[in-house]
């Protein structure tokens, strides 16, 4: 679980890089400034060890132009959220949803509006299977 869990430090500089994805390349300074606004206030070799962890953990890549080096994310917040939520299920409930909705039941068991999300979740997911199915048969059928 640790791969996809964040300091409070890393997750301050990722919701800048992120916020700034578009910038594509983001110098080590950048991030110090924005740090400092953060009550953070680094020497270039801390944040440089706070950024190298991130790219250990494949959240961000680095390219050297010169002598400097830029940062940029290797993957949205989604896709990061998406990830470390798949390494919870895994490690806490051996990868299985099932035994992890049984756990969110508690004493009480689930509220109706979770019933309603869960139905309507579930009714989605059939049909975009159904709409899937029915793309490949018509590929099929033009080959």
């Amino acid at each position: 679980m640790a791969f996809y869990s964040l300091s409070e430090a890393e997750q301050h500089i990722m919701d800048y890089m992120w916020a700034h994805a578009d910038q594509e390349e983001i110098h080590l300074n950048e991030i110090m400034e924005y740090m400092e606004t953060k009550g953070y206030v680094w020497k270039q070799q801390t944040a440089y060890s706070f950024v190298i962890r991130l790219k250990n953990k494949k959240i961000l890549s680095s390219t050297k132009r010169g002598k400097r080096r830029y940062y940029s994310v290797n993957m949205s917040r989604k896709e990061f959220i998406a990830k470390g939520v798949q390494e919870y299920l895994n490690l806490a409930y051996d990868g299985s949803l099932l035994v992890f909705l049984r756990s969110l039941e508690g004493d009480h068991g689930l509220s109706e509006e979770h019933k309603q999300e869960l139905q309507q979740f579930v009714k989605e997911q059939q049909e975009k299977e159904e709409e899937r199915q029915k793309q490949e048969e018509s590929s099929e059928k033009t080959e």
